[in-house]
Protein backbone atom coordinates (compact mmCIF):
# COMPACT_ATOMS: atom_id res chain seq x y z
CA UNK A 1 0.00 0.00 0.00
CA UNK A 2 1.31 3.65 -1.19
CA UNK A 3 0.22 6.76 0.75
CA UNK A 4 -0.56 9.07 -1.94
CA UNK A 5 -1.91 12.08 0.31
CA UNK A 6 -1.96 12.06 4.38
CA UNK A 7 -3.88 15.07 6.24
CA UNK A 8 -2.72 16.62 9.59
CA UNK A 9 0.40 13.97 9.86
CA UNK A 10 3.54 13.64 8.82
CA UNK A 11 4.20 10.86 6.76
CA UNK A 12 7.57 9.05 8.17
CA UNK A 13 7.11 5.94 5.25
CA UNK A 14 4.89 6.07 2.20
CA UNK A 15 5.07 2.21 1.68
CA UNK A 16 3.14 0.37 4.15
CA UNK A 17 2.79 -3.43 4.39
CA UNK A 18 -0.23 -5.15 5.43
CA UNK A 19 -1.18 -8.44 5.77
CA UNK A 20 -4.64 -10.56 5.88
CA UNK A 21 -5.81 -12.25 8.75
CA UNK A 22 -8.39 -14.56 9.20
CA UNK A 23 -9.19 -14.38 12.33
CA UNK A 24 -8.21 -10.29 13.13
CA UNK A 25 -9.12 -9.10 9.36
CA UNK A 26 -6.73 -6.70 7.93
CA UNK A 27 -3.51 -5.25 9.54
CA UNK A 28 -1.51 -2.60 8.20
CA UNK A 29 2.10 -2.05 9.54
CA UNK A 30 1.70 1.68 10.40
CA UNK A 31 4.79 4.23 10.27
CA UNK A 32 2.48 7.36 12.24
CA UNK A 33 2.51 6.18 14.95
CA UNK A 34 6.43 6.07 16.65
CA UNK A 35 7.59 4.29 19.30
CA UNK A 36 6.90 5.04 23.22
CA UNK A 37 9.85 6.85 24.92
CA UNK A 38 12.54 4.55 26.47
CA UNK A 39 12.65 5.26 29.93
CA UNK A 40 16.61 6.72 30.00
CA UNK A 41 19.13 7.18 32.71
CA UNK A 42 21.03 10.44 32.65
CA UNK A 43 23.92 11.55 30.62
CA UNK A 44 24.45 12.23 27.35
CA UNK A 45 26.83 8.99 26.55
CA UNK A 46 26.68 5.46 27.46
CA UNK A 47 29.41 4.14 28.24
CA UNK A 48 29.74 0.27 26.93
CA UNK A 49 32.17 -1.04 29.30
CA UNK A 50 35.27 -1.86 26.88
CA UNK A 51 38.50 -0.30 27.52
CA UNK A 52 39.65 1.28 24.91
CA UNK A 53 35.92 1.55 22.82
CA UNK A 54 34.63 4.37 24.99
CA UNK A 55 37.71 6.09 24.54
CA UNK A 56 37.56 6.65 20.91
CA UNK A 57 33.21 7.37 21.15
CA UNK A 58 33.67 10.00 23.43
CA UNK A 59 32.89 8.87 26.76
CA UNK A 60 30.78 5.76 25.15
CA UNK A 61 27.53 5.42 22.97
CA UNK A 62 25.71 8.99 22.07
CA UNK A 63 22.24 8.80 23.33
CA UNK A 64 20.21 8.75 19.91
CA UNK A 65 22.80 6.97 17.63
CA UNK A 66 23.44 4.09 16.01
CA UNK A 67 26.66 1.84 15.48
CA UNK A 68 27.40 -0.74 13.37
CA UNK A 69 29.58 -3.66 13.94
CA UNK A 70 30.81 -5.98 10.85
CA UNK A 71 32.98 -8.74 9.80
CA UNK A 72 33.54 -12.42 8.96
CA UNK A 73 32.34 -15.08 10.87
CA UNK A 74 34.21 -15.58 13.99
CA UNK A 75 36.11 -12.81 14.02
CA UNK A 76 33.87 -11.35 17.28
CA UNK A 77 30.68 -9.73 16.73
CA UNK A 78 28.25 -11.34 19.04
CA UNK A 79 31.24 -11.07 22.56
CA UNK A 80 31.28 -7.37 21.71
CA UNK A 81 27.45 -6.97 21.33
CA UNK A 82 27.08 -9.25 24.50
CA UNK A 83 29.79 -7.58 26.42
CA UNK A 84 28.21 -3.81 25.83
CA UNK A 85 24.79 -5.50 26.69
CA UNK A 86 26.21 -7.14 30.02
CA UNK A 87 28.08 -3.69 30.71
CA UNK A 88 24.98 -1.67 30.19
CA UNK A 89 22.23 -3.11 31.97
CA UNK A 90 24.84 -3.37 34.91
CA UNK A 91 25.06 0.41 34.52
CA UNK A 92 21.53 0.55 34.63
CA UNK A 93 20.53 0.88 31.38
CA UNK A 94 17.19 -1.37 29.94
CA UNK A 95 18.54 -3.40 26.75
CA UNK A 96 17.02 -5.40 24.51
CA UNK A 97 19.04 -8.49 22.51
CA UNK A 98 17.29 -9.32 19.27
CA UNK A 99 18.93 -11.93 17.35
CA UNK A 100 17.98 -13.35 14.02
CA UNK A 101 21.04 -15.94 14.38
CA UNK A 102 20.86 -17.66 17.95
CA UNK A 103 17.61 -18.79 19.87
CA UNK A 104 17.64 -17.82 23.86
CA UNK A 105 19.26 -20.54 25.43
CA UNK A 106 22.50 -20.09 23.20
CA UNK A 107 22.82 -16.27 24.19
CA UNK A 108 22.50 -16.97 27.77
CA UNK A 109 25.10 -19.78 27.69
CA UNK A 110 27.48 -17.43 25.95
CA UNK A 111 26.07 -14.50 28.44
CA UNK A 112 27.40 -16.86 31.45
CA UNK A 113 30.83 -17.11 30.14
CA UNK A 114 31.16 -13.12 30.30
CA UNK A 115 29.05 -13.00 33.65
CA UNK A 116 28.77 -16.08 36.22
CA UNK A 117 26.13 -14.08 38.23
CA UNK A 118 23.69 -13.65 35.34
CA UNK A 119 20.97 -12.96 37.57
CA UNK A 120 22.90 -9.08 37.93
CA UNK A 121 21.38 -8.47 34.60
CA UNK A 122 18.69 -10.51 33.82
CA UNK A 123 16.05 -7.83 35.69
CA UNK A 124 17.10 -5.33 33.08
CA UNK A 125 18.12 -7.21 29.73
CA UNK A 126 15.61 -8.97 27.58
CA UNK A 127 16.71 -11.67 25.19
CA UNK A 128 14.52 -12.14 22.11
CA UNK A 129 14.95 -14.56 19.42
CA UNK A 130 13.47 -13.74 15.83
CA UNK A 131 12.72 -16.63 13.28
CA UNK A 132 13.79 -14.58 10.24
CA UNK A 133 11.69 -17.62 7.78
CA UNK A 134 9.20 -16.06 6.07
CA UNK A 135 9.27 -12.53 8.15
CA UNK A 136 8.11 -9.41 6.68
CA UNK A 137 8.63 -6.25 7.16
CA UNK A 138 5.17 -5.67 8.69
CA UNK A 139 5.60 -8.73 11.31
CA UNK A 140 8.90 -6.84 12.51
CA UNK A 141 7.43 -4.16 12.78
CA UNK A 142 5.20 -5.45 15.41
CA UNK A 143 7.65 -7.27 16.93
CA UNK A 144 9.43 -4.23 17.94
CA UNK A 145 6.95 -1.71 18.22
CA UNK A 146 5.79 -4.51 20.92
CA UNK A 147 9.20 -4.64 22.72
CA UNK A 148 9.06 -1.10 22.90
CA UNK A 149 5.76 -0.54 24.11
CA UNK A 150 6.02 -3.80 26.65
CA UNK A 151 9.63 -3.06 28.03
CA UNK A 152 10.70 0.77 26.73
CA UNK A 153 14.79 -0.43 26.26
CA UNK A 154 17.17 2.51 26.32
CA UNK A 155 19.57 0.34 23.94
CA UNK A 156 18.43 -2.18 21.53
CA UNK A 157 21.19 -4.47 20.39
CA UNK A 158 20.44 -6.76 16.86
CA UNK A 159 22.55 -9.50 16.31
CA UNK A 160 22.64 -11.49 12.52
CA UNK A 161 20.74 -8.58 10.93
CA UNK A 162 21.98 -10.30 7.71
CA UNK A 163 19.17 -13.11 8.07
CA UNK A 164 16.67 -10.59 7.54
CA UNK A 165 18.31 -8.59 4.64
CA UNK A 166 19.12 -11.36 2.76
CA UNK A 167 14.93 -12.59 2.64
CA UNK A 168 13.41 -9.81 1.56
CA UNK A 169 13.92 -6.62 -1.14
CA UNK A 170 16.96 -4.20 -0.08
CA UNK A 171 15.56 -1.34 -1.24
CA UNK A 172 12.90 -2.06 1.31
CA UNK A 173 14.90 -3.17 3.88
CA UNK A 174 16.49 -0.30 3.72
CA UNK A 175 13.73 2.62 3.86
CA UNK A 176 12.65 0.75 7.29
CA UNK A 177 16.07 0.76 9.12
CA UNK A 178 15.99 4.21 8.25
CA UNK A 179 13.05 4.98 9.52
CA UNK A 180 13.22 2.83 12.98
CA UNK A 181 17.21 4.69 13.30
CA UNK A 182 15.31 8.54 12.53
CA UNK A 183 12.67 7.01 15.22
CA UNK A 184 15.13 5.86 17.61
CA UNK A 185 17.10 9.45 17.36
CA UNK A 186 14.01 11.29 18.20
CA UNK A 187 13.61 9.38 21.64
CA UNK A 188 16.99 8.87 22.33
CA UNK A 189 17.58 5.21 22.06
CA UNK A 190 20.83 3.62 21.18
CA UNK A 191 20.70 1.08 18.29
CA UNK A 192 24.13 -1.36 18.33
CA UNK A 193 23.57 -3.80 15.67
CA UNK A 194 26.36 -7.17 13.77
CA UNK A 195 26.47 -7.81 10.24
CA UNK A 196 28.67 -10.44 8.76
CA UNK A 197 30.63 -9.36 5.72
CA UNK A 198 30.32 -10.53 2.14
CA UNK A 199 26.96 -11.25 2.03
CA UNK A 200 25.78 -7.62 -0.12
CA UNK A 201 26.48 -6.59 -3.15
CA UNK A 202 28.97 -3.89 -2.89
CA UNK A 203 26.74 -1.32 -3.63
CA UNK A 204 24.10 -1.94 -1.37
CA UNK A 205 26.94 -2.44 1.76
CA UNK A 206 28.18 1.08 0.98
CA UNK A 207 24.47 2.14 1.48
CA UNK A 208 23.96 0.08 4.68
CA UNK A 209 26.97 1.94 6.45
CA UNK A 210 25.86 5.22 5.63
CA UNK A 211 22.50 4.68 7.82
CA UNK A 212 24.65 4.35 10.62
CA UNK A 213 26.58 6.76 12.97
CA UNK A 214 29.85 4.96 13.93
CA UNK A 215 30.92 1.65 11.77
CA UNK A 216 33.72 -0.53 13.34
CA UNK A 217 35.02 -3.46 11.47
CA UNK A 218 36.03 -6.37 12.62
CA UNK A 219 38.84 -8.95 11.37
CA UNK A 220 41.18 -11.50 11.83
CA UNK A 221 44.65 -11.25 11.28
CA UNK A 222 48.05 -13.27 11.15
CA UNK A 223 51.13 -11.35 13.00
CA UNK A 224 53.79 -13.24 13.23
CA UNK A 225 52.79 -17.14 14.15
CA UNK A 226 49.85 -16.00 15.55
CA UNK A 227 46.49 -14.97 14.18
CA UNK A 228 44.16 -12.15 16.26
CA UNK A 229 40.81 -10.52 15.97
CA UNK A 230 41.58 -7.31 15.23
CA UNK A 231 39.36 -3.67 15.32
CA UNK A 232 39.11 -0.84 12.61
CA UNK A 233 37.14 2.90 13.20
CA UNK A 234 35.74 3.61 9.89
CA UNK A 235 33.37 5.91 11.02
CA UNK A 236 32.55 8.05 14.49
CA UNK A 237 29.67 10.26 14.98
CA UNK A 238 31.22 13.54 16.55
CA UNK A 239 35.16 12.08 17.20
CA UNK A 240 38.26 11.99 15.83
CA UNK A 241 39.27 8.21 14.46
CA UNK A 242 42.24 6.89 16.15
CA UNK A 243 43.85 5.37 13.19
CA UNK A 244 44.09 4.01 10.05
CA UNK A 245 45.32 0.86 11.65
CA UNK A 246 43.75 -1.94 12.78
CA UNK A 247 43.98 -2.79 16.27
CA UNK A 248 43.89 -6.37 18.35
CA UNK A 249 40.45 -6.95 20.57
CA UNK A 250 42.01 -9.14 23.59
CA UNK A 251 39.16 -11.41 25.58
CA UNK A 252 38.70 -12.33 28.77
CA UNK A 253 37.12 -13.42 31.72
CA UNK A 254 37.25 -10.16 32.80
CA UNK A 255 35.88 -8.91 29.67
CA UNK A 256 36.92 -7.16 26.56
CA UNK A 257 39.86 -4.94 25.37
CA UNK A 258 40.48 -2.35 22.76
CA UNK A 259 44.09 -1.08 22.89
CA UNK A 260 43.71 2.40 20.68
Amino acid sequence: MKILKSRGKEVLYNKLDFEIFEEHGIHIATWYRPFSAPSLTTGEHVPTGIDGLDKVLAGGLKRGSSTLIYGPPGSGKSWILLSIACKCTLNGEKVSYISMMRREEAILSQLRWIMEDLDKVLEKLRVVYVDHHDLTPARLHRILSGIYREFTPSIIVWEGIQNYVLNIDFNDFYWQLKEYLNINRSVKSVMVSSLTEGLLSERDFRAFLELFDNVFKLSLEKRGEEVFRCILAEKIVGAFLPSKRSTIVTLSREGLRVDW
